[in-house]
């Protein structure tokens, strides 16, 4: 698939909104760990995930905010940041 043919996402995927955008703002993250589940490279709170989920909405397979802040929880956890 060219680049060309790629439609523009409305926003960036979660993990995008997560590293470089969202975290970065929220907890001065660069990237995620290279080890997510024994080196944990920062912290965000329900409130920030939910800030994420709204805004990553209309992207995300999900039809409840809960459901997105679930799918938010998991990417967060998969880059080794601890959702507080």
């Amino acid at each position: 698939m060219s680049p060309s043919s790629v439609s523009p996402s409305a926003s960036p995927s979660a993990s995008v909104s997560l590293s470089p955008s969202a975290c970065q703002r929220l907890s001065n993250l660069a990237k995620g760990s290279a080890e997510p589940h024994k080196i944990k490279v920062g912290k965000i709170t329900q409130k920030q995930v939910e800030e994420i989920a709204k805004i990553k909405m209309p992207d995300l397979n999900c039809f409840d905010l809960e459901a997105a802040m679930n799918s938010v929880r998991g990417t967060a956890r998969s880059m080794g940041v601890d959702v507080v």
